[in-house]
C-alpha cells in the first residue's frame, strides 16, 4: 500500500494503523512517489492519495497529476483520494481519473 500525503500526522498514523496487516509505504511529494517506485520490484496494489500535494499543497492539481502517473504504471492500481479539499468537483474529477 502507497500512502501519499504531506502531513506528517496523517502518514504516521495510518502507517501505525495499516502497517500492521499492509507493506505501507510513505511519500509526501509526486518526485518522492516516482523515487520511491523506481525502487520498487512491483507497484503497490493500492494507494491512498491526497491531492493537495508539494508544491502546491491548496490545489489538487499535484494529486490529479499522481493518479494519472501511477495508473499509466500500473493500471490496475486502485486509488483511494484522501483530502481535506472538501470539492465535490475535485472528487468528481478524481473519479473520472479513474480514482
Amino acid at each position: 500500500m502507497l500512502i501519499v500525503d504531506d502531513d506528517p500526522l496523517i502518514t504516521d498514523t495510518l502507517d501505525f494503523v495499516l502497517g500492521r496487516d499492509f507493506n505501507v509505504y510513505v511519500a509526501e511529494s509526486r518526485a518522492q512517489v516516482k523515487s520511491l517506485l523506481r525502487q520498487l520490484d512491483h507497484a503497490p496494489e493500492l494507494a491512498l492519495v491526497d491531492l493537495g500535494l508539494p508544491p502546491s499543497p491548496h490545489r489538487p492539481d499535484e494529486g490529479f497529476r499522481l493518479i494519472n502517473e501511477l495508473l499509466a504504471l500500473s493500471p490496475d492500481i486502485k486509488i483511494l483520494v484522501l483530502s481535506g479539499q472538501n470539492d465535490e468537483n475535485n472528487a468528481r474529477h478524481a473519479r473520472a481519473l479513474g480514482a
